[in-house]
């Protein structure tokens, strides 16, 4: 099995993690959050920062020669409960070919601005 690291985030960050790792036919993202847009500034509110995030992982899995139709697995993980209908309303327009599986957690996170973060399984031949 071949295995191709993807790492689309900044050197200046410093993370011990990378964007995306290939695994043969399989494509694993590394979480991506939607507070903070590609120039640093913060993101507000769960339904924007769902769009982004969602973004961010369109990129990653482009990268990887891959869409949201390849994607078989996600999880989300929100700050607060009361974000998920609004979540949900952005999350279902990014997935036109039927819903991957998926796993919704309530989570704190480091960064006190964020409110979602989002990782994906894809599956491409």
């Amino acid at each position: 099995m071949t295995i191709e690291i993807i790492d689309l985030n900044p050197k200046e960050y410093g993370f011990s993690f990378s964007s995306c790792v290939k695994a043969g036919n399989f494509i694993f993202t590394s979480h991506h959050a939607g507070h903070l847009d590609d120039n640093g500034n913060t993101i507000e509110g769960v339904d924007a920062q769902t769009e982004w995030c969602l973004k961010k992982l369109e990129r990653t899995l482009k990268a990887a020669g891959a869409s949201f139709d390849d994607v078989v697995k996600t999880t989300v993980l929100l700050k607060d409960a009361n974000d998920f209908k609004k979540m949900e309303e952005v999350y279902g327009r990014y997935f036109s070919g039927g819903f991957p599986a998926r796993t919704t957690i309530l989570s704190d996170f480091l960064d006190l601005n964020c409110l979602i973060q989002n990782d994906m399984v894809a599956y491409k031949t």
